[in-house]
């Protein structure tokens, strides 16, 4: 028997009719390894959505208090692929989270307000 090392070298003779087969069959493997990767793309956009305890999570709220802003039309609900849980796209959560940090940042003023009397004199 032949012993093979690492730097033994090899010869064969193929025809040509199997190396077009093996190159086609490499071409189809990339042709799947593509749409897959297509398919990727398409389940990323799943990532553009988040579920209501993460939304509640990102904004720092409570999971009713999710569910209100949807009822007020303040998020949408999505549905993805027909599935009964609701899902909300991460960047009208993100825009919710900013809209609120703003709103905080005002919190301030209206503390200020509340301690004034009807004449806008300090009580």
């Amino acid at each position: 028997m032949l012993e093979l090392t690492k730097h033994t070298k090899v010869v064969l003779e193929v025809p040509k009719e199997f190396l077009d087969s093996i190159f086609n069959e490499l071409a189809q493997v990339r042709e799947e390894i593509k749409s897959l990767r297509n398919t990727e793309k398409e389940t990323s956009d799943e990532k553009e959505y988040v579920s209501k305890n993460t939304a509640a999570f990102l904004i720092d709220v409570s999971v009713p208090q999710i569910s209100l802003y949807a009822r007020t039309g303040k998020l949408k609900k999505h549905y993805l692929d027909g599935k009964n849980s609701v899902r909300f796209k991460r960047e009208d959560v993100l825009n919710l989270l900013k809209e609120k940090k703003d709103n905080d940042n005002l919190e301030p003023g209206k503390q200020m307000r509340a301690k004034t009397s009807k004449r806008g004199m300090r009580a």
